[in-house]
């Protein structure tokens, strides 16, 4: 078995992913931290992930502390530190059976924003046997992501938009695809990144679940309120115009209903100005690097993108892109990348370090979707049924002759 792992580092929560291979299919699934998809950055000196989170929460929730809504946060720690950096290499040794993180075996590919992408990153990662990480810029994975599952639908050149929202930063980047050669090719132009994303409205929206709660909400909930929050924006999304009433968790403990609509929640000063930046910034993007084409696809993803709002405010540069799962679209490209990266041409900017090895190209025309029919639950972490996966054997193939490095 052969495959690749991507992690997605947001502000407050990490994505993981791992794609495998095999001479018979190829799968692609969330690894998670046993509990949930998204990976809090906690640790503890005996926990990590969700359960340190939850350790934290009920500490800090005694007697006369600080009220619940202060505390949606308050287990937040670095991503970077050596404590979570080894909590991941941990857990991902449990799902892979401890197989050596190197090329041959699973290639590593970390999607980390340029505020945060430094030379340190790499030196922890190996340090803790994160080893061989290559750095990936969100729209990047993106775009890898995008070509996972599109089979390429053009012919001579096409330009793409991609919008990569986080929780705490937006990056975007134009890109012009071209197929006139044998292989197709990505050009793009500079990212561009700005630090708005969905972490303000997500924490507004739990504080006001839990001001419509009576006394008695346990602190250790507040991690399944975020996870419900997530949720509440994905049917919002999936609602359209309509208004949709909270039924997640804590419901039980709400006096009153709570029914909103995305219209409503776009009057908001911090999703506006998010709408605003993002379709200014895209409309300029396209204008200096399209030469006045139209986008065949804007991509719209990320742990932001599960709101409708990026979507929407984008809706009149191109047709818009967007997977079912957007808050695992950044790992699960990165994981995607290690494969197409030499579609990008010349090293793209957004990339800050390749492997050493100068793997060959995989064809992804035509790509086969590796996404199942129906989302799993998000405690169902295992990989996704190989069955439920549409494969192209031709593209297994190549999959396993890149990593042998056959001709």
């Amino acid at each position: 078995m052969i495959g690749a792992i991507g992690i997605d580092v947001q502000a407050s929560r990490t994505a993981l992913a791992l794609v495998e291979a095999s001479a018979y299919s190829v799968s692609c699934a969330p690894v998670g931290d046993g509990q949930r998809w998204l990976i809090p950055h906690a640790y503890t000196a005996v926990a990590w992930g969700s359960r340190a989170a939850e350790s934290v929460l009920a500490e800090s929730a005694g007697p006369g502390r600080a009220d619940l809504a202060d505390l949606l946060f308050c287990w937040q720690r670095s991503p970077w530190d050596d404590r979570f950096l080894s909590g991941i290499r941990v857990r991902l040794g449990e799902y892979t059976g401890y197989t050596p993180l190197n090329p041959h075996t699973y290639q590593l590919a970390l999607c980390a924003g340029p505020s945060s992408a430094d030379a340190s990153i790499l030196e922890r990662c190996e340090s803790v046997g994160l080893s061989g990480p290559q750095l990936v810029s969100p729209a990047d994975a993106l775009v890898a992501r995008w070509m996972s599952q599109t089979p390429a639908g053009f012919e001579g050149s096409a330009v793409i938009l991609a919008v990569a929202c986080g929780e705490a930063t937006t990056t975007m980047r134009c890109y012009v695809a071209d197929r006139s050669g044998p292989s197709p090719v990505m050009r793009g132009g500079a990212s561009e990144s700005f630090g708005i994303g969905s972490s303000s409205w997500t924490a507004a929206l739990a504080a006001e679940v839990l001001s419509r709660c009576r006394p008695g909400v346990p602190a250790a909930a507040l991690l399944a309120l975020l996870d419900g929050v997530a949720e509440f924006g994905a049917g919002l999304r999936a609602s359209g115009a309509g208004e949709i009433q909270w039924t997640g968790p804590l419901s039980e403990y709400l006096f009153t209903p709570m029914r909103v609509t995305a219209a409503e929640l776009a009057e908001r000063d911090d999703v506006a100005d998010f709408t605003r930046t993002i379709r200014t910034e895209a409309k300029r993007l396209l204008s200096a690097h399209a030469a006045g084409r139209s986008a065949v696809a804007v991509l719209v993803g990320g742990p932001g993108a599960v709101w409708p709002f990026a979507g929407t405010a984008l809706s009149g540069l191109g047709p818009v892109w967007q997977s079912r799962e957007p808050e695992l679209d950044l790992a699960a490209g990165a994981c995607w990348w290690t494969q197409f990266r030499r579609a990008f041409g010349s090293p793209p900017s957004g990339v800050l370090r390749l492997p050493p090895a100068d793997l060959p190209a995989v064809d992804w025309a035509p790509l086969p979707s590796v996404l199942p029919d129906d989302e799993a639950e998000p405690d169902e972490l295992g990989p996704m049924d190989e069955s439920s996966a549409t494969v192209n054997e031709e593209f297994v193939q190549d999959i396993m002759r890149t990593i042998r490095k056959e001709p």
